[in-house]
């Protein structure tokens, strides 16, 4: 047990209905890739602050760690339609839907993703990705090229 890890739980006890606390807690135990912890500290805060965007992304997080791609695509939309504003959710929405092959669903919300952070050489990278899985060459090229403009060490894409 970290002490991170310890200090929260002896809050836990002392406020067992904080959300924001066990929410911290999940995100320690993700942190460790402890994915049952975790999937039971956002539980908990979820059940104490329901629809929270923040805790319904971390339960798409838990969800996508265990391979479960239709269970985070549905937490990650229900985060969204709490706060449409995340990048982060819709990168990995986009991520979770190229999993299971919606690859245009997916170019939708990394392009979604891009607009509200276009700098993101990551979500460059994955949008040329997904161009290619489409057989859009040239799309994927020009997402590559806009990945490496931004991060040039980004080897994986090299094309």
């Amino acid at each position: 047990m970290t002490p991170e890890i310890h200090r929260l739980e002896q809050a836990l006890a002392r406020h067992p209905d904080d959300a924001g606390l066990y929410y911290e807690l999940g995100r320690c135990y993700l942190a460790l890739r402890k994915d049952i912890p975790a999937l039971q500290a956002f539980q908990r805060a979820l059940a104490l602050a329901p629809n929270h965007p923040q805790i319904l992304m971390q339960l798409g997080n838990v969800a996508s760690m265990q391979n479960d791609d239709p269970l985070a695509v549905q937490y990650f939309k229900a985060s969204l339609k709490q706060d449409n504003r995340q990048a982060d959710v819709h990168f990995n929405l986009a991520n979770s839907l190229r999993k299971l092959g919606q690859c245009t669903a997916a170019i939708q919300h990394y392009q979604q993703s891009l607009a509200l952070q276009p700098e993101d050489a990551d979500t460059w990278n994955n949008l040329g990705n997904a161009w290619r899985q489409q057989g859009e060459l040239a799309q994927a090229v020009q997402a590559y090229q806009q990945a490496l403009r931004i991060d040039p060490r980004l080897v994986h894409a090299k094309v």
